[in-house]
């Protein structure tokens, strides 16, 4: 069999952007929770960066803490097709957190691992409250008080595994039915 072919030289790695969702708070660093969604997003270049002309993204990885986590399989590769791969952070304990990604094209091109920091913070805030003047509790254990207590609420975010992203807002209710 003769005929014209053509060579195809794909010799770029593909390029992936992380994507912090909207569960997510501050810069630097950035504050998720285990349940924030993220994302990976790759594209592969064929011999210029950015002319997203490469085979197509095979497969992208999580690492997290240096540890691989995660592969993201992508079963039909194709030329110009961004890869985008969703995941989230259940599992991993509070603290900063270290997340390496990185992808491969079908040519075998691996991209440098890239490397982000963000805090997880899963533990919520504690509020206290304090009554000072006539109070007790009924058979329900629910506080009762007069119009002469003085109630007050007192609120923290404890840092646990050296992060606490901070307090935003507390709420009370009154009479099981009012939110304030």
């Amino acid at each position: 069999v003769s005929g014209a072919f053509e060579v195809i030289h794909d010799n770029l790695a593909p390029r992936t952007t992380l994507s912090l969702g909207a569960l997510r708070y501050g810069q630097e660093p950035v504050y998720v929770s285990s349940n924030s969604l993220l994302s990976l997003d790759s594209m592969d270049d064929l011999i210029v960066s950015l002319d997203a002309q490469g085979t197509g993204v095979a497969f992208q990885e999580l690492l997290v803490d240096g540890v691989f986590k995660r592969r993201f399989d992508n079963v039909a590769p194709q030329t110009g097709q961004n890869f985008v791969s969703t995941f989230t952070l259940v599992g991993e304990p509070d603290g900063l957190r270290s997340l390496g990604y990185l992808a491969q094209d079908t040519a075998g091109n691996r991209e440098v691992v890239k490397l982000a920091t963000v805090a997880v913070d899963n533990t919520a805030p504690l509020t206290l409250l304090m009554a000072d003047g006539p109070n007790g509790f009924n058979a329900q254990n629910h506080l009762v008080v007069s119009w002469r207590t003085l109630l007050a609420l007192t609120a923290q975010d404890t840092l646990t595994g050296g992060v606490a992203s901070g307090l935003k807002e507390t709420f009370y209710r009154l009479q099981n039915d009012i939110d304030f």
